[in-house]
């Protein structure tokens, strides 16, 4: 309340006749928000991505932190991942977090390992459904 009263405060142009003033650029922002909640398409939405995010599609969004050269990952890793692609390891760089499409963030062991262990945030497992089994691996990193 405080807040709106500042800021109309500070549109106020004509000082010989504040209240009158006041009274109409009220009525004109409850008016503007008015039309905004009729018309939602009338003021664009924010920028719902986070700086230096990738939008992957499908609703997942890479977040930082990332590296900042590619990684070489260890031979059992490349191992893994050529299995995994049937192909050779590409070169790669690691990201932090990945948002999923129900919102929730997934976090990898890259990073949380480098914290103290009272920061650290249990959100690396993820679920994972191979019919008819259900497994719960540790996401160590993700990667594009």
């Amino acid at each position: 309340m405080e807040r709106v009263i500042g800021m109309l405060g500070m549109e106020i142009r004509q000082p010989s006749n504040p209240f009158s003033n006041l009274t109409f650029l009220a009525i004109r922002r409850c008016q503007i928000n008015a039309l905004k909640v009729m018309i939602p398409d009338l003021e664009p939405p924010d920028n719902l991505l986070p700086n230096h995010s990738v939008n992957l599609g499908g609703g997942y969004v890479l977040l930082r932190a990332r590296d900042r050269y590619n990684y070489h990952p260890s031979e059992a890793e490349s191992r893994v991942i050529s299995e995994f692609l049937d192909a050779p390891v590409p070169k790669f760089k690691r990201w932090a977090r990945l948002r999923l499409p129900n919102g929730q963030v997934a976090r990898c062991a890259w990073k949380e390992t480098l914290k103290p262990a009272e920061k650290v945030r249990m959100a690396r497992n993820v679920k994972v459904t191979v019919s008819p089994d259900v497994m719960n691996p540790a996401s160590h990193y993700k990667f594009r």
